[in-house]
């Protein structure tokens, strides 16, 4: 059964963040190369914005709130930019199909210049 099934309210004031990402893996990432790595991004995003969150209560602030906390937390740029994709990938997916009216801004944090892989 669908995560925005029910009638009496609309589809934005019932779905929920981790149900919904669940239901829509695989269109969202099915053919990603690392699935490992985004199912371990997900794991921590939902350390920061728990799977029964609203999509609707996804904004600007709650975002720029959990960067906060994983710079906080000692993570890197990149890291954090990681995940911010993640969400993004996610959220767009919910817009696409009308659960949200609008994405929220999602800022990505300047990276350093990485290593050399040669």
């Amino acid at each position: 059964m669908s995560v925005w099934s029910r009638r009496d309210l609309t589809p934005s004031e019932t779905t929920k963040f981790g149900p919904f990402v669940d239901e829509q893996f695989e269109r969202i990432w099915g053919e990603a190369k690392s699935i490992k790595s985004i199912r371990m991004n997900l794991g921590v995003i939902y350390q920061y914005i728990p799977r029964n969150t609203l999509l609707v209560n996804i904004t600007d602030l709650r975002i720029d709130d959990m960067v906060t906390k994983m710079k906080r937390d000692g993570m890197a740029n990149g890291t954090i930019n990681r995940k911010l994709d993640n969400i993004s990938k996610s959220l767009k997916r919910a817009k696409k199909l009308r659960l949200i009216t609008q994405l929220p801004e999602i800022e990505r944090l300047k990276e350093g210049a990485g290593r050399d892989r040669r």
